[in-house]
């Protein structure tokens, strides 16, 4: 019998069965607690859990300790045993964690009174420090559904901010193979969501006037105008399938990460990706944004300066992105990735051939109404000429592109 996973709450039917009133409530109340406590061991944790700066940790296996499950019902601790050890092979397996000894971890979380049951004392936070660089915690209750259904929750939870980074239930049969089959194949789709744990990195782009558009261009790229733009913070990388995936968790949707999931997150209209950032506390950029971040001060014709594209700068003329990470030479002289190549990318503008031509001087929005919506920085199978950081492209919001990705600012 295969699992079945579901990112929406049990039924109340199933729910008297587990008990699951007293048991979301415990859940609750731990996570509350938990993110009062970190907060207070910030100052202790986040050295370990941050990079040089306050920068997030480089890419790379996420150190995870697994807490003891909870348990509620005749056969659920014997179940409990099996799941977990199915579920740390296949995340070593997948090469995307490194697990945190098991019994070292247990017997820190019971020293500090750090269990599920919740978190007491002021005393806790400064425990908290001995977690070492454990970066990500996971609590995982087991409860029984009827003789043949096991109910499984899983939370992942940030250790240096107490957020609770994604929610996992999933229902598994009793027979003790087929639940270790099951819960392997759980483990190995929950690996996929991995990179979407760490933070995302942003670069601040400082405020400025520059001269947006050219006058020896195609139409809609004239006049070129002077605007003001005002200092935000973009995301260094474009939006990975994996940090997508998280969001379509939690909104109660599904986005399948192709089994791999550093790739830009494509496939998605104009609106999802305006909810993504603002499900993150961001937005998309405008056009004068953008621009103003590829092209700068300088006026460069591309993020990187006046040379002519070449395959070790941007990933274009190819028949597939790459991951929203990969190393070239061609990032902007603040470090942000991928302005041209690899996915073209939504903005907030509205498109419209003569926009240009009406545009306010000072944080200019575009049009107040359109038909297609505004892409920039020209994509994996475009030639070099559509990476220019003036090149302003077109689509239907309502429709998602695999050429098209997206990344937000703040």
């Amino acid at each position: 019998m295969a699992f079945r996973r579901t990112f929406r709450p049990l039924p109340a039917t199933l729910s008297s069965h587990l008990g699951s009133i007293m048991l979301q409530a415990n859940l609750r109340q731990l996570t509350l607690r938990f993110a009062i406590t970190i907060v207070a061991a910030l100052s202790l944790t986040a050295s370990l859990a941050a990079g040089p700066l306050g920068q997030p940790p480089p890419p790379g296996p996420v150190r995870l300790g697994i807490a003891k499950f909870s348990t509620n019902g005749y056969g659920t601790a014997d179940a409990s045993v099996s799941i977990r050890a199915a579920l740390e092979t296949a995340f070593l397996q997948s090469g995307q964690f490194e697990l945190v000894d098991r019994q070292h971890l247990e017997s820190l979380l019971e020293e500090i009174s750090f269990q599920q049951s919740g978190v007491t004392g002021s005393e806790t936070a400064i425990g908290l420090g001995d977690l070492g660089n454990v970066q990500t915690l996971l609590f995982g209750e087991v409860g029984r559904i009827d003789a043949k259904t096991f109910a499984l929750t899983l939370r992942f939870v940030d250790v240096a901010t107490g957020k609770v980074l994604h929610i996992e239930q999933a229902n598994l049969p009793r027979d003790a193979k087929a639940i270790s089959r099951g819960a392997a194949q759980l483990g190995r789709a929950l690996a996929q969501l991995v990179p979407g744990f760490a933070p995302t990195t942003t670069v601040m782009i400082a405020a400025g006037s520059f001269a947006m558009g050219r006058d020896d261009g195609p139409a809609d790229e004239r006049p070129a105008h002077t605007v003001f733009v005002d200092s935000f913070a973009i995301d260094q990388t474009e939006v990975h399938r994996a940090a997508y995936a998280l969001h379509a968790a939690r909104v109660g949707e599904r986005y399948d990460t192709g089994g791999s999931p550093r790739l830009p997150a494509t496939g998605i209209s104009w609106a999802l990706a305006r909810a993504y950032c603002r499900d993150q506390g961001k937005r998309l950029p405008t056009e004068a944004e953008w621009e103003w971040a590829a092209r700068g001060a300088e006026g460069r014709r591309f993020p990187w300066g006046a040379a002519e594209p070449h395959p070790s700068m941007a990933h274009y003329a190819a028949p597939a992105p790459i991951e929203v990470d990969a190393s070239l030479e061609g990032a902007s002289p603040e470090g942000v990735l991928h302005l041209s190549g690899n996915v073209a990318e939504w903005v907030a503008d509205w498109w419209d051939p003569m926009a240009y031509h009406s545009s306010a001087e000072r944080n200019p929005a575009g049009p107040s109404r359109g038909e297609y919506r505004v892409t920039r920085g020209g994509s994996y199978a475009d030639a070099a000429p559509s990476l220019s950081t003036t090149a302003r492209g077109f689509h239907t919001p309502t429709r998602g592109s695999e050429m098209i990705g997206f990344r937000c600012v703040q």
